[in-house]
């Protein structure tokens, strides 16, 4: 399973971002939403509601099978034991995540420790570099807070997460990911 990791510290942006990216992977991709699944009886919602913070997780499928679990809540251990539990009964179904995208705090967070500890996610011979539990590197796309006291604060924020979505867009369009 490849991994994704959108990072940052609270109210960065990070559901906001996945949220997007499901859009963009339903509209634009040719990926479905999984309906005969649901996690803890919460189905998907979408489009995104008005409440800024509305934490998601779906999996989505294409023709050619491959599946992307969307996980967006990683703020309280109950979110992070979901995923995992989510994840062991994927894996028990048959239908394991080819792609798993999804959110972590920033680096040196309590919650962020924990996450990889579940996970079974270490860090590699750099620090800053996470390995899951084969082996393999994990990228992380870091979100920052933009700095509230701008004047022209919604104008940046809107570049940035724009910018920040074509990134994430361009990553996945290629290996190894090849949505």
């Amino acid at each position: 399973m490849e991994i994704l990791l959108v990072t940052g510290a609270p109210e960065t942006g990070k559901t906001g971002t996945l949220h997007d990216l499901t859009k963009w992977l339903l509209d634009d991709k040719g990926y479905d939403i999984n309906l005969s699944r649901t996690f803890h009886d919460q189905p998907f919602v979408f489009p995104r509601p008005r409440r800024k913070n509305y934490d998601i997780e779906v999996l989505l499928s294409k023709s050619d099978g491959k599946r992307i679990l969307i996980h967006s809540a990683i703020d309280v251990p109950v979110c992070v034991n979901n995923l995992c539990e989510n994840l062991e009964t994927l894996k028990k179904e048959g239908n394991s995540p080819d792609i798993l995208i999804t959110t972590c705090r920033y680096i040196c967070d309590d919650m962020r420790e924990m996450q990889c500890n579940k996970l079974g996610w270490k860090p590699g011979a750099s620090d800053d570099v996470l390995i899951d539990s084969d082996g393999h590197p994990i990228l992380e796309i870091p979100l920052l807070r933009i700095c509230p006291e701008r004047p022209d604060k919604e104008m940046v924020e809107k570049w940035y997460h724009e910018h920040i979505n074509r990134l994430v867009q361009h990553i996945l369009c290629l290996d190894p990911y090849n949505v």
